[in-house]
């Protein structure tokens, strides 16, 4: 067998970064051109030998894991009471990125690799919150509501080619336009050639159509569904396009030309604009059956280039 190297060019994003993760076939940007010159008896003698010693290697590293998370716990359990005694000293501008990046620092420390079967059906549910899909691995912040937990501003651990659709609602605004394009270009990765990628953020192109046009009927519905439920009247229309692009942690604002940017950057074709509940794939119509977001969503679509795999199983529950 004989191995070659070279190194592949790295694309950039739409912000003309280097695309984090694995752009070419290879891990980390390295491309390996493999030719086998084995018989067939040999290469199935080497495929158990291999499969045996991954699962030892597995089991070992497991071992390792639960031993370090002992080790850690009982390192830090003297200082959990007194550290959060002094949080609470602090006022909560202060306190809550500590704690966010707090535990995002243990939660990456003792991340694993989520490994599914490439050959199945598999689908992500990227920022499920408390939700939960049938057939969708939940994919969150690290809680114990997510299956699979991640800070979404590093590299996923998770093996290219993994999924099949991957569905996100209401998350991409979350972050800042640098975090969505290195995002994007994960879920670009993660997908197996001819997957889908469903978006759903609030798109601030409908509040300013209505904001220009002084559509107060538009407002009023709005202030009903959404400031209502939470105690609160609307001070004037400009009031909903500050709670759209600031509020609840949002640090970017969408609409379809620039999500469009985004995911054509990121490496997608065949980007569309989509109607609620109208999907390629009809596994991704997961879309939230309720007012306040269809009256302000984006629905977004596109696929990574390639051809799907077919004859696949279809996961379970």
């Amino acid at each position: 067998m004989a191995v070659g190297w070279h190194r592949a060019a790295a694309p950039s994003n739409i912000l003309g970064q280097p695309l984090t993760g694995d752009y070419t076939h290879g891990s980390g940007g390295w491309a390996a051109s493999v030719r086998h010159s084995v018989s067939p008896e040999l290469h199935t003698v080497g495929l158990r030998q291999r499969c045996r010693c991954s699962l030892e290697v597995r089991q070992r590293d497991k071992e390792q894991f639960d031993l370090m998370s002992a080790l850690f716990r009982r390192a830090v359990a003297p200082l959990r009471y007194p550290l959060s005694a002094l949080l609470r000293t602090l006022p909560q501008s202060v306190r809550a990125p500590i704690a966010f990046e707090a535990k995002s620092f243990v939660g990456r420390l003792f991340a694993r690799r989520l490994r599914l079967d490439p050959t199945r059906r598999n689908y992500m549910n990227l920022g499920s919150g408390n939700d939960r899909l049938d057939g969708y691995v939940a994919v969150d912040f690290f809680s114990s509501s997510a299956a699979y937990g991640a800070d979404f501003r590093y590299p996923f651990l998770i093996d290219d080619g993994t999924f099949d659709g991957i569905f996100s609602e209401h998350t991409l605004e979350h972050l800042s336009y640098a975090e969505v394009a290195k995002v994007l270009a994960e879920c670009r990765r993660m997908l197996k050639p001819g997957g889908t990628i469903r978006v759903i953020v609030p798109d601030l192109s409908i509040f300013v159509e209505h904001y220009v046009a002084n559509d107060e009927t538009w407002f009023r519905d709005w202030e009903s569904e959404v400031l209502k439920p939470r105690g609160r009247s609307m001070i004037s229309k400009m009031e909903a396009l500050s709670f759209v692009t600031q509020e609840y942690g949002h640090r970017s604002a969408w609409d379809f030309a620039t999500m469009e940017r985004f995911l054509a950057s990121a490496g997608f074709t065949e980007i569309r604009r989509c109607a609620y509940r109208e999907s390629s794939d009809p596994h991704l119509i997961q879309d939230k059956d309720a007012r306040d977001r269809t009256m302000v969503s984006l629905y977004a679509e596109a696929r990574k280039p390639g051809t799907p795999p077919t004859g696949e199983p279809t996961a379970g529950g």
